[in-house]
């Protein structure tokens, strides 16, 4: 066994190294990095010396902070996303000993009750990717496609400052972009751009929409697409992963105080989360009320009617399980 690049990555690498390697191909900026299989990071856990001699000289190479997160089979698929499932560790130190510490958490986070309730399985371990840190000035989401207001095809963003973790956490309420596709679907309309919270630089909004055109030119479906723009200016694309579900837009004529990040209609008692985040006695028809909805929710969310939060977007982790 070895270390293998993003652009090595193959089916034992899982769903997130395969999705990096189809934007490295795509031609698009992608940070850097390692794919290790469940295999390689036995190795490289059980002692492994080339094994662990190859993950230093890379390391020292890199020289920067890096990005521990899982790639497990399965994950970022065509039918379920297991978003937020899996664990990641990020600005990991370089050194062997703590980055052999994140792969060793990242890989064993498979084996929660959270992804069974989920997936329907556990598994011991996952794939792991390694790649360098981005720093990033503002980072978000965004959906190639979702249904607007009006019912026709846009693309949906939404964005915070720094890391994307406060967003796709959903521990704060993002700014929102919504840009209409033109007449012939090739192309975004830049001259209907609508946005909700801070505005987003000329630049940086110009470089999102070039990504997004060209993404959808060369690979065919509807994509889910991390982001970020460092402070130099350069956009780099973080994940791609299918868009699972179609989301419905809100109304952009009116300022609105509340989104539906699902459709429906639901009624029942109210179960409110309090600190210590035990949800344990939700009843089946609850309705989950929560200032965060935390992807360990996520039995707990299964059996209830409706979720309502204080704080989130409609394409956190938790509201796109």
């Amino acid at each position: 066994s070895t270390l293998s690049t993003i652009l090595q990555a193959s089916e034992v690498h899982g769903g997130k190294a395969n999705g990096l390697r189809r934007l490295i191909e795509g031609g698009f900026a992608t940070p850097d990095g390692l794919v290790l299989s469940v295999e390689v990071v036995s190795g490289v856990l059980g002692g492994s010396e080339h094994l662990l001699a190859e993950l230093d000289s890379w390391l020292a190479r890199t020289g920067c902070a890096v990005a521990v997160r899982s790639s497990a089979i399965g994950e970022d698929g065509a039918s379920m996303s297991f978003a937020g499932m899996f664990d990641s560790r990020l600005c990991v130190d370089p050194t062997i000993d703590n980055v052999l510490k994140a792969i060793d958490h990242v890989s064993a986070s498979g084996s929660s009750q959270r992804v069974e309730s989920y997936g329907g399985a556990s598994r011991p371990r996952i794939p792991v990717v390694i790649q360098k840190m981005v720093s990033p000035i503002i980072s978000g989401v965004s959906f190639t496609s979702a249904v607007g207001a009006d019912g026709e095809k846009c693309c949906y963003s939404e964005w915070v400052e720094g890391l994307g973790e406060q967003l796709v956490s959903g521990r704060t309420t993002p700014s929102r972009i919504v840009i209409p596709w033109g007449s012939a679907s090739i192309k975004l309309d830049r001259s209907a751009v609508s946005m909700f919270g801070r505005a987003v630089h000329n630049d940086d909004l110009g470089m999102l929409c070039d990504a997004v055109d060209r993404l959808c030119q060369i690979y065919e479906g509807n994509w889910d697409v991390v982001w970020s723009i460092d402070g130099e200016g350069s956009l780099w694309l973080l994940q791609l992963r299918p868009v699972t579900r179609p989301i419905l837009v809100p109304s952009t004529e009116t300022p609105f105080s509340h989104i539906a990040a699902s459709p429906g209609v639901a009624s029942g008692s109210a179960f409110l989360v309090n600190d210590d985040g035990y949800t344990s006695n939700l009843q089946e028809g609850d309705v989950l009320v929560a200032e965060t909805t935390e992807v360990d929710f996520v039995p707990a969310m299964k059996r209830a009617a409706a979720i309502v939060t204080e704080q989130g977007g409609m394409l956190s982790h938790a509201a796109i399980v």
